[in-house]
């Protein structure tokens, strides 16, 4: 039985989103081949088509090309999460139950290119699975607003995004009022140790360093029992900040890598 260019191009951009890091086009052909039989010929192509419509992008490293999925368009990140910068507004059919959430591009960290910002959103999708009965959460270092948004989408009934920088604070609030939540999320210039809880759920997307030195606050932060989203390190860098974070009571119940960074989360009893 022929393989199909669909069937090609599906495998396609199984290899390239499944990647742990980073592909190559000769890689990625290898991987495929390996997965469909498919001739170097027709897996060309399919990337070729792939890279022509916006769905995947060349990107360079140390002068390595890479193939990586594009963030032109709408793209899915999660099970029931996309990231739509180009979506309109009043544009999703009522009968829709996906988790559509658009971005303004704008110079605030979040936009949905970088893979933490990915990491963070699969986070709080697996956390917030089964039933939402997180009602309070805070996202410390909310950039773009991202994950802040995705959390009231999810069924939080009330997220603080912190941001002390008053650039990412306003591309925040208009990515909040993009979306509807304008009334459930609110913003805050506050530092960690003037913050009040608690919060069911708490995301940080933040390098190690700050987030072992704010580890007591957000365990002074969090409510019995509550989850916490962490992202921004590379997989070596996780077990010295866990350490810091079992001190405190807490332990890891998901992780994920992509490209050479880690998310987990993590649960305090």
């Amino acid at each position: 039985m022929p393989i199909t260019g669909e069937k090609i191009r599906k495998s396609v951009l199984e290899v390239v989103s499944a990647a742990a890091s980073r592909k190559t086009p000769r890689q990625v052909e290898q991987a495929v081949a390996a997965q469909t039989a498919a001739s170097s010929r027709a897996i060309r192509e399919a990337i070729r088509t792939l890279t022509s419509d916006g769905t995947l992008t060349y990107t360079s490293l140390s002068g390595t090309s890479f193939l990586e999925r594009s963030f032109r368009g709408p793209i899915q990140v999660s099970r029931r999460i996309w990231l739509c910068p180009g979506l309109p507004r009043n544009s999703r059919p009522a009968s829709d139950p996906a988790i559509r959430i658009r971005i303004l591009q704008g110079a605030a960290f979040g936009f949905g290119d970088h893979p933490t910002t990915r990491l963070s959103l699969r986070g709080i999708d697996f956390t917030l699975d089964v039933q939402c009965q997180c009602k309070k959460a805070i996202d410390i270092g909310t950039g773009s607003g991202v994950l802040a948004i995705a959390a009231a989408l999810l069924g939080v009934e009330r997220v603080l995004a912190v941001e002390i920088d008053p650039c990412a604070r306003t591309e925040a609030a208009a990515n909040v009022a993009e979306n509807g939540l304008t009334g459930r999320v609110s913003l805050s210039d506050l530092p960690s140790d003037g913050l009040k809880g608690p919060f069911s759920l708490i995301l940080a997307n933040l390098r190690p360093p700050t987030l072992s030195a704010m580890a007591k606050d957000i365990s002074r932060l969090a409510a019995p029992g509550a989850r916490a989203v962490f992202s921004g390190f590379h997989p070596e860098e996780w077990a010295p900040v866990e350490v810091d974070y079992r001190s405190l009571g807490w332990h890891t119940i998901w992780q994920e890598t992509e490209n050479q960074w880690m998310a987990a989360v993590c649960t305090r009893e």
